[in-house]
């Protein structure tokens, strides 16, 4: 942090890299739950509009959900 400036080069390293790891969680997988995300896009990589320090990443996820309850139904 700190060490770079808000350039266009900048906005698309870090493209780059969230783009990369959306691509990992969607590939890697795990017995029992499966991927840990579903899929992942970049909605937007901006400067903050109102902090000029910070960088906004803004993503559209779809991840699984835990099997909390079951419910198993039962016709006699």
């Amino acid at each position: 942090l700190g060490i770079y400036n808000i350039t266009p080069a900048t906005l698309a390293a870090i493209t780059t890299q969230v783009d990369a790891m959306i691509v990992y969680l969607t590939e890697q997988t795990y017995p029992r739950i499966g991927a840990p995300l579903l899929s992942g896009e970049i909605v937007r990589v901006a400067q903050d509009e109102t902090f000029k320090d910070k960088v906004r990443v803004e993503l559209d996820m779809k991840y699984p959900f835990p099997v909390n309850n079951i419910r198993v139904d039962l016709m006699i």
